[in-house]
């Protein structure tokens, strides 16, 4: 039960880093190497929503398997009225403290819920990695 809560968990948060990047890349109006790396993270959140789907479905009741994205939807609403910015400098001090608050988030997860599968083990520590290396590519923009 503790693995499909934070696989759920796991998979909000993503979410709402994906909705937030495709709000300010909406407003973003430059094809620059800083637009470039927000439609690099908004594939990579879906290539990990995806895989965090398939292992809900393989460890619950197809019945029962939803995810409330109306939460989702009022968390994302919420983080874009706080985010309003379109100045480059902005953007990058957001996507460089939301890597850092996913970073912290996804070693707590695995901390607090006591994961012992090896294939969410393996997904936390690829997510570990997509962020770390986020956070050398946005000072490379």
């Amino acid at each position: 039960m503790e693995e499909i809560e934070c696989l759920k968990y796991l998979y909000i948060n993503l979410s709402m880093q994906r909705k937030t990047l495709k709000n300010i890349l909406s407003k973003y109006e430059l094809k620059d190497g800083l637009y470039f790396l927000m439609k690099e993270n908004i594939k990579a959140y879906s290539r990990f929503m995806i895989s965090i789907k398939y292992m809900l479905k393989n460890r619950v009741n197809k019945e029962k398997f939803s995810i409330k994205n109306n939460v989702v939807d009022t968390i994302s609403s919420i983080q874009e009225q706080v985010f309003k910015s379109e100045h480059k400098q902005d953007i990058k001090k957001y996507i460089k403290e939301a890597a850092k608050i996913n970073i912290l988030d996804i070693k707590r997860a695995r901390k607090e819920y006591k994961i012992k599968s090896k294939t969410i083990q393996n997904l936390l520590d690829r997510m570990v990695k997509f962020e770390l290396s986020n956070l050398e590519n946005i000072k490379k923009v």
